[in-house]
């Protein structure tokens, strides 16, 4: 940190003539204890990105645990949420210590023109711990229970699901019994199906991080794409999971000597079973608990989707209420869920796959699509109308896939200008640029004595995305940047930081301008539109 804070004055002293830089990663983020609270203060025109939030306590870390963050203020530019002016993040305390040292990470970056996006930043700071004023996480929101048992309600209509329900009660052997009886059998199901979920929800919750990092591991991505693909493919009509008639009716049988306990192990068992239809749901719960919910939370959770999740079968069994018969439009969802679970293995390989196979898989997808839906008979108008706009959405998608596919095989731009802008797709500057090899750029100054353009930017960066999009791909710029230049994209946060600490690196991004032995001649920081970094890397301004 000290270094980083003399490189930020020789940098302002290096920059005197170009305006000061008032926003300072320490000094501008003030962090204090407010009771159970941790008040972080945000100056105007700077945000913290949540991807790098974290507190620690390094000499005791079971000494505290910190609460569920608060909704977020906005999203940058990169999707990924952030906070302004203030963030109150409850902190419950494990200890007898009269005071405890906690380690603050941070990413903050600054907004607007000029826009820095800064590396992860610490601080420090001494609390004291006290007893919070409720046993319950203060800042949970209430109001998340009811979304998380809507979430379970709408996964028991999914066709993996839905079909189950009058083959499990009937298993279970709920006819011809009082409804006292019945309430008890279909309550035990509920119980077993909560088991399993409740479960799940423990075992995010103790895992924390180590649950992210296994989800972002290549071998789980590629094993999660892999039964994703299974299930959906089934969900299509390749192949059925089911059970034979003989099966269910050795079950039935068992099932009506065991009391309780039958349908207690069918509930649990029905939990892996609706996993097809229920994982994209299911996973974005458990990833949600793995980032700092307690056990108990994260237990609750999943015991709230569970029931919500079991309504149908209560209605079902105890009140033997009829469901809607199935017809065209369980199919129509049979098949829409199908083609919806293929889509999400594809995109949990987005971060693995190039870029070309991606597309192609996509409009492979897409392009099955569309015979798959024309085979669906419907007979309802008001289905009618959702199954002639999916097929005109389908039949976009498989144009755009197409399209982006003949640029990548032929080399060529179709989507150009504004439209390219809009769709983030106008990438093509990026070839005419030297990528992370400076040794060779400067050989290649040399030799045609010229200066050289370094962009200097890290993957996490919203700033550095946004030269990416508006400023590099402009005409004017890379005309005259081809022209006069000897261009190059570095990484210097992950990929070369040797090269960030010899030009003193403090935020992302920044641009140099290098002479060709390779000696820093100018610098920007931050976002520049086009219009402002043609007048920045106008060689007639370069002293």
């Amino acid at each position: 940190m000290k270094n980083s804070f003399a490189a930020f004055f020789l940098l302002v002293s290096n920059l005197w003539g170009q305006g000061q830089v008032e926003f300072r990663p320490i000094e501008s983020i003030r962090i204090e204890q407010n009771g159970d609270r941790l008040v972080i203060q945000i100056p105007p025109k700077a945000h913290l990105k949540t991807t790098f939030l974290k507190v620690e306590a390094l000499s005791s870390p079971q000494a505290i645990r910190m609460g569920a963050l608060p909704r977020a203020s906005g999203q940058d530019e990169l999707g990924d949420d952030i906070y302004r002016q203030e963030l109150i993040w409850p902190i419950f305390f494990n200890t007898v210590e009269p005071e405890l040292e906690l380690t603050v990470t941070y990413q903050p970056c600054t907004e607007g023109p000029g826009g820095i996006c800064y590396p992860p930043t610490q601080q420090k700071i001494k609390v004291r711990p006290m007893v919070s004023q409720s046993s319950a996480d203060p800042s949970f929101p209430w109001w998340s229970f009811i979304s998380i048992f809507f979430a379970g309600l709408l996964a028991s209509f999914t066709p993996c699901v839905y079909p189950m329900i009058p083959i499990t009660i009937a298993v279970i052997g709920i006819r011809d019994i009082s409804k006292k009886r019945a309430a008890v059998l279909t309550f035990a199901l509920v119980m077993g199906m909560a088991l399993t979920y409740s479960m799940l929800g423990v075992i995010a919750a103790l895992s924390g991080s180590i649950f992210g990092s296994i989800l972002s591991s290549v071998s789980f991505i590629v094993a999660m794409s892999t039964l994703f693909f299974i299930f959906g493919i089934s969900l299509l009509g390749a192949f059925e999971f089911s059970l034979s008639s003989s099966v269910q009716n050795r079950l039935q049988s068992w099932s009506s000597r065991s009391g309780i306990w039958g349908p207690f192990l069918t509930g649990v068992a029905l939990g892996p079973l609706s996993a097809p239809c229920i994982g994209p749901i299911l996973g974005t719960i458990l990833i949600t608990i793995s980032q700092g919910k307690t056990l108990f939370l994260g237990a609750l959770e999943l015991f709230i989707f569970a029931l919500g999740m079991g309504v149908p079968f209560m209605m079902v069994g105890i009140l033997g209420a009829q469901l809607p018969k199935s017809g065209a439009w369980l199919e129509f969802l049979k098949k829409t869920m199908g083609l919806m679970v293929l889509s999400f293995a594809l995109w949990t390989l987005r971060t693995i796959l190039p870029v070309a196979w991606l597309l192609g898989m996509c409009f492979a997808l897409a392009a099955i699509a569309i015979p798959i839906y024309l085979k669906i008979k419907i007979d309802s108008s008001r289905l009618k109308i959702l199954h002639k706009s999916i097929l005109a959405v389908t039949t976009l998608f498989v144009i755009y896939f197409a399209l982006r596919l003949t640029e990548i095989h032929f080399k060529i731009t179709i989507f150009r200008g504004t439209t390219a802008r809009i769709l983030g797709l106008d990438q093509s500057f990026k070839k005419e640029w030297m990528n992370q090899d400076l040794e060779a750029a400067i050989e290649e100054a040399q030799k045609q004595d010229r200066p050289i353009l370094v962009d200097v930017y890290s993957d996490w960066c919203a700033a550095c995305f946004e030269l990416d999009q508006n400023t590099w791909p402009d005409e004017s710029i890379r005309d005259y940047i081809q022209k006069n230049y000897i261009a190059i994209r570095i990484d210097m946060d992950k990929i070369r930081p040797d090269l960030a600490k010899r030009y003193q690196i403090i935020g992302y991004p920044t641009i140099l301008v290098l002479n060709t032995e390779g000696r820093e001649m100018k610098r920007a920081l931050g976002y520049r539109g086009p219009q402002e970094m043609l007048q920045f890397i106008n060689l007639n301004q370069v002293k």
